[in-house]
């Protein structure tokens, strides 16, 4: 998690949604068009006070997600949880289906438990070694986006126009 700098929600906002659609796009792609759902891990370590969006931010990105997302997340699961990280999620469960809230799992601190609710999300191999499996694989986003419909990290006015062009309500 990034903290959010004062005011600057829309932008943190955009980078949410164009992250869930290429997470969505790219399951569309390996299913051959069959599968379109999102699996989260979020590693809330770090996540301080100074990270909580008002409620009123809240509510416009769940509404967001809401519009544009209906049914895409797989599972979210929550990996080192904080008090304020807690807090927050109190905050916010009240506003999701109890569908969405079925899909959110919080991550035991470490251990057994932890790695039995791991392996029922994750293939074992997959387990980050962070989290107390075996695998090491970093995510390098320079490397991820010479390979990608975005040939940089950052995109160009032109792509950023295209990417509004497909939230014309929130945009």
């Amino acid at each position: 998690l990034q903290k959010i700098s004062s005011g600057r929600y829309e932008e943190y906002f955009r980078v949410v949604i164009h992250g869930l659609d290429t997470c969505i796009a790219d399951a569309l792609h390996r299913s051959n068009g069959k599968i379109g759902k999102c699996n989260i891990l979020l590693d809330a370590k770090g996540f301080g006070l100074s990270y909580i969006p008002s409620i009123g931010q809240t509510k416009k990105l769940m509404s967001m997600l809401q519009d544009h997302f209906p049914d895409r997340l797989g599972v979210l699961v929550i990996a080192n949880m904080a008090r304020a990280a807690e807090t927050f999620l109190k905050m916010v469960l009240p506003f999701l289906p109890i569908e969405v809230r079925r899909k959110i799992h919080l991550l035991p601190p470490e251990g057994e438990e932890r790695m039995k609710m791991l392996a029922s999300l994750v293939e074992e191999d997959f387990i980050p070694t962070w989290l107390g499996g075996k695998d090491t694989y970093t995510f390098d986003s320079t490397e991820y986006y010479k390979t990608g419909k975005y040939k940089s990290e950052f995109i160009s006015d032109e792509e950023g126009l295209e990417y509004l062009k497909t939230m014309p309500y929130h945009a």
